[in-house]
């Protein structure tokens, strides 16, 4: 464990990204029929990818809903695992406009339903109260899996 967490540290550093250790759910002991999930075996390197914006592009809120143009595919291309995505529809990200504002993610849809569409709108909760256009906003991103 110390190893580990000594490599998180120094990646810290070279990244300057908060990096940490994971520690995962049992799935193989004492069976893997019938995994206890208080049993840790399994430890995931962690990264917190940099907030992400476009520039050139603005935002638009409205309810609990926000758009933006020229449009974002959040998919990266529709990538079948969601952990490649930019802002995947497990959640823990978060929207920040105008750099006071801030709404939590929930999930990530498309405009237009169908394979190979873009998922290009965020749902936000709460919902904001006012309709909002902006360029100044950002996405602060969960910490993902680092490959180690």
């Amino acid at each position: 464990m110390q190893g580990w967490l000594f490599i998180a540290r120094q990646w810290a550093k070279r990244d300057g990204r908060p990096t940490g250790v994971r520690i995962q759910q049992g799935r193989i002991y004492p069976t893997p029929a019938s995994p206890n999930p208080n049993y840790r075996t399994e430890l995931q390197y962690i990264q917190q990818p940099p907030p992400y914006w476009l520039p050139q592009t603005s935002l638009t809120i409205g309810g609990s809903t926000a758009t933006f143009s020229p449009t974002i595919d959040f998919s990266n291309g529709n990538q079948p695992n969601q952990s490649d995505w930019i802002v995947p529809q497990l959640g823990g990200d978060y929207l920040e406009v105008q750099r006071r504002d801030v709404y939590p993610i929930i999930s990530v849809s498309q405009s237009t339903a169908g394979a190979g569409n873009p998922y290009d709108i965020l749902s936000l909760a709460p919902t904001s109260s006012a309709s909002v256009t902006t360029t100044d906003y950002q996405i602060f991103r969960a910490p993902r899996p680092l490959a180690g």
